[in-house]
């Protein structure tokens, strides 16, 4: 598949994910794509009596899509649990072709991690996904020009499938595109697999 005729742009409403929005948005109108956006409601920790919040995000959620992609076809989703989980089910129920979530790296090592929610997103989906390095303060992010991507890949059957989505993609597009694999317990593991230009 070439085209992302759907994208699911998970929505935390962060500082992260209003800046994610314009790549979201560039990718959208790039592809003519749909953009579902989600958010999850977290389940308190502590036991007391709680009640959800759907009506006032929904809402929330419908202004940040205003805002952010008044000309591009969206649908909203709000959803309680664990973020991780709600985002590879909705992928699933939607038949998403593209996540689309800026990563919250935490601590001292926040740039070189992805967060958890992200982590555990790239394992368990079945479509590509498309990370961010982290959008902070400190960096600005750079205006949503899709000349060059990154592919990092496993090598193993779906690593094979996301080579030919990313080759045909490229293609389309025009864009020099790079696939990488690290093996774990070597220094200057990373390489680009020769063979995979476009």
């Amino acid at each position: 598949m070439a085209d992302f005729i759907r994208i699911l742009f998970p929505v935390d409403f962060s500082r992260q994910s209003a800046m994610a929005a314009a790549y979201v948005a560039a990718f959208a109108r790039h592809f003519n794509a749909q953009v579902g956006l989600l958010h999850c409601e977290v389940l308190p920790l502590e036991p007391y009596v709680w009640e959800p919040q759907t009506a006032l995000l929904t809402k929330r959620l419908n202004e940040f899509a205003n805002e952010n992609f008044r000309d591009i076809r969206t649908q909203t989703f709000v959803s309680i649990g664990d973020p991780a989980e709600q985002i590879v089910q909705c992928a699933r129920a939607n038949r998403t072709d593209l996540i689309m979530m800026p990563t919250h790296g935490r601590g001292p090592f926040r740039r070189f991690v992805l967060g958890s929610v992200t982590t555990k997103v790239l394992h368990d989906t079945h479509c590509p996904v498309w990370t961010s390095a982290h959008l902070d303060m400190e960096r600005p992010p750079a205006p949503p020009d899709l000349r060059n991507v990154l592919c990092a890949i496993d090598l193993d059957e779906i690593g094979e499938h996301t080579i030919g989505v990313r080759r045909r993609t490229c293609q389309k597009t025009g864009h020099d595109c790079h696939c990488g694999s690290c093996r774990a317990g070597r220094r200057n593991s990373t390489w680009c697999l020769p063979g995979y230009g476009v």
